[in-house]
């Protein structure tokens, strides 16, 4: 009799082990399931930050490109100030013109739509001023050109 008490025992402990190796066993599913959700939704926010990264250091570089050509169009624009109308200078001023002309087309992908305007509008005028110097107007000029320096320094373009 002692023997099947005791082998009755050994039976409720063994169904008692395999319990809790049953919970146990559940409890590392669970921690290995929430272990894989979390690499999962790590993943994904790590290509979504790499993508804005990308796309953060692409619009740095076109920043860059646009008011390097911005600033390159100003120096031309505002050498065309120093013409003094003489038939010396003419041909010079001439190829000035078209050199301004040529950058805005080449460079349009990269300046404002304002800022080709006023480029525009400025060497329109100094082309004027190739066939009556009188008409010269160097208040007129510091207009256009201050036009130019509030849309460069305008926030917003």
């Amino acid at each position: 009799m002692n023997n099947i008490k005791i082998l009755e025992k050994l039976i409720e402990q063994l169904q008692d082990d395999l319990s809790d190796n049953n919970k146990l066993m559940i409890s590392l599913m669970i921690f290995v399931l929430l272990n894989l959700i979390l690499a999962g939704i790590n993943i994904f926010f790590q290509f979504k930050l790499k993508n804005k990264d990308k796309e953060i250091n692409n619009h740095n570089l076109r920043e860059v490109k646009r008011i390097e050509n911005q600033e390159q169009l100003y120096i031309l624009l505002e050498s065309l100030t120093y013409y003094n109308g003489t038939t010396k200078a003419k041909v010079s001023f001439q190829k000035k013109i078209t050199l301004i002309n040529k950058f805005i087309t080449q460079k349009s992908i990269y300046l404002n739509k304002d800022i080709i305007k006023i480029s525009q509008e400025f060497c329109d005028y100094n082309t004027q001023l190739l066939v009556d110097y009188r008409k010269k107007n160097y208040e007129k000029e510091l207009v256009i050109l201050e036009k130019f320096n509030n849309r460069f320094n305008d926030t917003k373009s």
